[in-house]
């Protein structure tokens, strides 16, 4: 599918902008915005992007020693915690 290039004003631009940028997304084509008859600016769909990584279950299998979860790490007179 060929991607075409459209042009608007930019007060059109800022007018529906958020409704621009969803056509944008929908038909994957680029809009050119002009400004007393020049372009100043070009939005272009993204190409795809991978599926990102969940935050969640990230550090899955990276702990190498779990003997007592309720001690402290350090001790809390290292740490100054008691001042």
């Amino acid at each position: 599918m060929a991607m075409k290039t459209r042009q608007v004003g930019s007060t059109e631009f800022r007018d529906h902008c958020l409704e621009l940028i969803e056509e944008i997304n929908e038909t994957r084509d680029t809009l050119i915005v002009i400004k007393s008859g020049r372009p100043v600016a070009s939005v272009a769909p993204l190409a795809d992007m991978p599926p990102r990584r969940s935050f969640v279950g990230a550090l899955k299998g990276s702990v190498l020693r779990y003997d007592d979860p309720d001690s402290p790490a350090i001790e809390p007179d290292v740490w100054n915690a008691n001042r």
